[in-house]
């Protein structure tokens, strides 16, 4: 594995906070990177060429663009880092809908990882998931009964997927399914990059006698590859900020309710 001795940093590490700067400013420059990470403008570009082999970026004159691509799932580590203050908004949101007692469902995604945290201090909940980050955050944990769904690993969104995982979510009914999205907008409902996750969040959806929809801001209008799920009466949307008119009159329409921080 390549290592730069003037830094020190691992060509992977490096590689992946290109990706997070890319994810929060969607271009960057070789001349600007060599002189941030103390390497060659050669270096570089080598990492870029490696990201765009992998279909994260665009290769541009002088530095690169982040790949719009739909069907490119960014790995969870990245989207970790991104929109978190958004993220952690919506964790405290939905961590004050779960009651003590409740059975719930998470998803692989990174915003449910946060709400995880958040769930700490409950008591008396049964969390089912196919989150492998998950898992080791509620692992141990007293009040909390962790149950895995088992399955294939995507090492990408480190998510257990397939039809094991989807056999063991059918044997269960729960309160609440917390699932999250990739795009959303009212035409296409919640949108995903990728069927295997999507159909782990369906199969939640209808194990569930709440669905509690945790979409960041940055999602709404945009559309991604998968079409997952339409929302319905008695859904729960919870967001980082208030919504447009259209959208309420929307959610209201459809007998949705919207949770948004208070003013």
């Amino acid at each position: 594995m390549e290592i730069e001795m003037e830094t020190g940093m691992l060509a992977i590490e490096r590689k992946n906070e290109i990706l997070a700067i890319l994810q929060k400013e969607q271009r960057v420059l070789v001349s600007e990177l060599s002189k941030r990470y103390d390497v060659t403008d050669e270096t570089i570009r080598r990492d870029l060429e490696k990201l765009e082999s992998e279909g994260y970026v665009k290769k541009t004159y002088g530095g690169a663009v982040l790949n719009q691509n739909t069907k490119v799932d960014m790995p969870l580590r990245i989207r970790e880092k991104t929109n978190r203050s958004e993220k952690q908004i919506i964790a405290k949101l939905v961590a004050d809908l779960i009651e003590e007692g409740d059975r719930i469902m998470l998803d692989a995604s990174s915003t449910t990882l946060m709400i995880a945290k958040e769930l700490k201090h409950k008591n008396k909940l049964t969390v089912i998931t196919n989150s492998v980050e998950v898992l080791i955050e509620l692992a141990g944990h007293e009040g909390i009964q962790v149950i895995s769904t088992g399955g294939n690993l995507n090492e990408t969104s480190l998510s257990l997927v397939g039809n094991a995982a989807q056999k063991v979510l059918n044997g269960y009914h729960v309160d609440k399914a917390v699932l999250s999205c990739k795009g959303i907008d009212i035409r296409n409902g919640l949108t995903d990059s990728n069927e295997l996750d999507s159909d782990i969040k369906n199969v939640m959806y209808s194990c569930a006698d709440t669905a509690v929809l945790a979409v960041d801001s940055s999602k709404f209008e945009h559309v991604s590859f998968v079409k997952t799920m339409q929302m319905k009466e008695g859904d729960i949307l919870v967001t980082d900020r208030d919504l447009s008119k259209e959208w309420r009159a929307f959610l209201a329409e459809r007998g949705v309710r919207l949770v948004v921080p208070e003013e």
